[in-house]
């Protein structure tokens, strides 16, 4: 899937693609937690979406199968450069077009508050939160339904 996101400054031409194993140095390259064994797992599994400008991974996503039987977007990361150019949006939209469940869920950090306007405009709304996971920094959970012909 190729998208022309805007003109101008923030003109960004890319493909969102399921990363494959030879992507692996370029999709990880995004993670500034350097989290390899989940982004590497993600890949094996086919559960890892990235957006590439050219040859240049500027962000990727990992969308598990296994939240309570639906589809969890479980990591988002937009490189620094392409942040704020629409990289984002268009990786929540092709994961919802891809989810194989009626509901797609996602969570963030209360303290994150860009996601959460992201997560907003995509149409995701808030359903719950966990404040167990990182101390005094609540997760805050979000789903979008799928939308089906009738």
């Amino acid at each position: 899937m190729t998208r022309d996101e805007g003109e101008g400054a923030g003109h960004v031409d890319f493909e969102i693609r399921l990363a494959e194993e030879s992507d692996f140095d370029a999709v990880f390259g995004v993670d500034y937690n350097h989290r390899e064994a989940l982004v590497k797992t993600a890949v094996e599994r086919g559960e890892c979406y990235a957006a590439w400008d050219g040859d240049t991974a500027a962000a990727f996503a990992i969308m598990s199968r296994n939240f309570f039987g639906f589809d969890f977007i479980e990591l988002l990361i937009v490189s620094e450069p392409y942040r704020r150019k629409g990289i984002g949006m268009a990786l929540l939209e092709h994961l919802y077009g891809v989810c194989g469940t009626p509901k797609l869920f996602t969570s963030t950090n209360q303290s994150n508050l860009p996601m959460q306007g992201l997560l907003d405009k995509a149409g995701f709304m808030y359903c719950g939160m966990i404040d167990a996971l990182d101390e005094g920094d609540p997760e805050l959970f979000y789903v979008r339904r799928k939308q089906y012909a009738r």
